[in-house]
């Protein structure tokens, strides 16, 4: 259907110049409904908001769309469009310091069952549970820094942020967060072809509007800390506040050309204050189960990279 309406697409994508539609296991079975993920081709080009209209518009009028719980969407973001352009160390360090700076005041804005979601939890909160025993876990010195930020300011993560090495860029998760990927940022696919910041938390979508809205979300997001992180004082004791952010994204969305605005909805961007959603032990079973089922399977991001020639291995 895709296809017949002039849309590039596919059920398997390759350096990812097709739209795909892939098997999401992970989701809740409902009567009647496939469970599926649209994959969207990388897009680089000045139409990008106008090929997500066309594509929602057209699954809206051949389908319905059901959000089950575990529903979301995720963005990835590279520096340019080639896989020569890749985030230098300095953008690197900003961007974690933004993302930690940051990281209270986008949990604020989330819906309920994305401020503490096992699949895209805060980067810098204790773990609930982890994939494998022998999974290795967050760095105890950038929790523990974190965990100081009220009382002692936020030159020791900063420092951390700042000593890291040219050498370990690629393998910024490991380093500091862990090997779980199930995180609100997720800087695993640095050590891939790929090369990509992925933004794992918004709610799942069913329309262009909200789709697009998180899309410019993530962009703005990163515009904004490479653009202000000069001005993030190690002293202050504060974490940001959903102001903070806003005026963030604010900067971001200014330093973006004309055809990436008119994306952002400020509805979306306001305090949420509902709690976050509890997960029974049982939930929380279920859900380990899922992420045990999928063990070592990358995102489908990576996987179809992964089966380009010469992609680096991954085990």
């Amino acid at each position: 259907m895709l296809v017949e309406k002039q849309i590039a697409a596919g059920l398997t994508t390759v350096n990812y110049e097709l739209l795909a539609i892939v098997d999401e296991p992970s989701l809740d079975e409902i009567p009647g409904c496939w469970s599926v993920e649209i994959v969207s081709r990388s897009i680089s080009s000045k139409e990008w908001q106008g090929e997500i209209d066309h594509v929602f518009q057209l699954i809206n009028e051949n389908f319905d769309i059901y959000l089950s719980t575990g529903c979301s969407m995720h963005v990835h973001v590279s520096p340019a469009p080639l896989e020569s352009h890749v985030y230098n160390l300095g953008q690197l360090q900003s961007i974690l310091k933004a993302t930690a700076l940051y990281d209270k005041a986008i949990t604020n804005v989330m819906p309920a069952d994305r401020k503490e979601n096992p699949y895209c939890q805060p980067n810098f909160a204790p773990r609930r549970e982890k994939r494998h025993q022998s999974e290795k876990d967050m760095n105890n010195h950038i929790r523990d820094a974190f965990e100081r930020v009220e009382s002692q300011g936020w030159k020791g993560l900063f420092a951390q942020f700042d000593n890291l090495r040219p050498i370990q860029k690629n393998i910024i998760q490991l380093v500091f967060f862990g090997e779980s990927r199930y995180l609100s940022w997720n800087f695993a696919h640095l050590a891939s072809s790929c090369g990509t910041i992925e933004f794992r938390r918004p709610p799942g979508v069913r329309d262009a509007a909200a789709a697009k809205h998180w899309i410019a979300f993530t962009l703005v997001f990163l515009s904004g800390a490479l653009a202000l992180a000069h001005t993030f004082d190690p002293n202050s004791k504060t974490h940001a506040t959903v102001e903070d952010l806003l005026e963030l994204i604010e900067t971001g969305h200014s330093t973006l050309p004309s055809y990436c605005k008119g994306a952002l909805n400020p509805a979306l961007l306001q305090v949420d204050s509902s709690s976050p959603h509890p997960y029974s032990g049982a939930g929380l079973t279920a859900i380990k189960r899922k992420k045990d089922a999928k063990k070592d399977k990358r995102s489908n991001f990576v996987e179809k990279l992964r089966s380009q020639p010469n992609s680096p291995a991954h085990d």
